[in-house]
């Protein structure tokens, strides 16, 4: 008998480690969280990307919650703690 742990991945898929900011972005649409997805897209510039680590600048019309929000997803789908930093 196997005991299945929510970090499983029961809830959501795991995903490889993305290479790219916009492979990064693309979890986001696979993952059906389009309001984030359209944040990234409208609102948000990159600065700097690494797997596991990225900086961006934001608009005044990213919500306060969105990097948290960001976070949770990314740890949720790649199993990794990613730093997030605004530049």
């Amino acid at each position: 008998v196997v005991a299945l742990h929510a970090s499983d991945g029961a809830d959501h898929p795991q995903h490889p480690m993305p290479i790219s900011f916009e492979k990064m972005v693309g979890l986001f649409q696979t993952e059906k969280e389009g309001i984030l997805a359209t944040v990234f897209t409208d609102h948000v510039r990159l600065v700097d990307y690494r797997p596991g680590a990225f900086t961006i600048t934001t608009t005044r019309h990213t919500p306060n919650d969105f990097i948290m929000r960001v976070k949770q997803c990314l740890k949720a789908w790649t199993d990794t703690d990613w730093t997030i930093s605004r530049g």
